[in-house]
């Protein structure tokens, strides 16, 4: 049986359920832009990786602190801020509307997205990618839907 893989519609419809490996990454459209009409080889996509033990262990924390309503809320949106860019280590098609300009993606020095680049992603998009995150990490969903987002 080995050297099976999976298909990406299998894939996509087991994450959460099976491991997703440390320095695994995998491409991610925001549902966001799913719904235009745009070409394919336009929309936008993010590669991401899942949380390690560090990181999974700040997300139970935060979740706990929403749920008791500990902490202010600045830090837990700036938390979620840095745990959403950590788990970009790329990009493909993210243009700047003004320009109209692809966008490059830098790293980090801990190999993630830029923060300043990040933080020009609307945070419509950046909720769903940290979404996303949760669910690649192996959240469960009742913990997801805990957080509101």
């Amino acid at each position: 049986m080995a050297g099976l893989k999976l298909t990406e519609e299998h894939r996509q419809a087991l994450l959460g359920l099976m491991p997703f490996t440390q320095n695994g990454t995998i491409e991610y459209t925001p549902k966001a832009f799913e719904k235009l009409d745009i070409p394919k080889n336009k929309k936008s996509i993010y590669i991401m990786r899942a949380y390690n033990k560090d990181e999974m262990t700040r997300v139970r924390k935060l979740i706990n602190d929403v749920n008791a309503s500990k902490g202010s809320k600045d830090d837990q949106e700036e938390e979620i801020r840095d745990l959403t860019r950590r788990s970009i280590v790329g990009w493909k098609n993210i243009y700047d509307l003004a320009t109209g300009d692809e966008i490059e993606f830098k790293k980090d020095s801990d190999g993630s997205a830029d923060k300043g680049l990040f933080e020009d992603i609307p945070d419509v998009i950046k909720a769903e990618i940290y979404t996303y995150s949760l669910t690649i990490s192996g959240l469960m969903k009742k913990e997801i839907e805990g957080l509101g987002y």
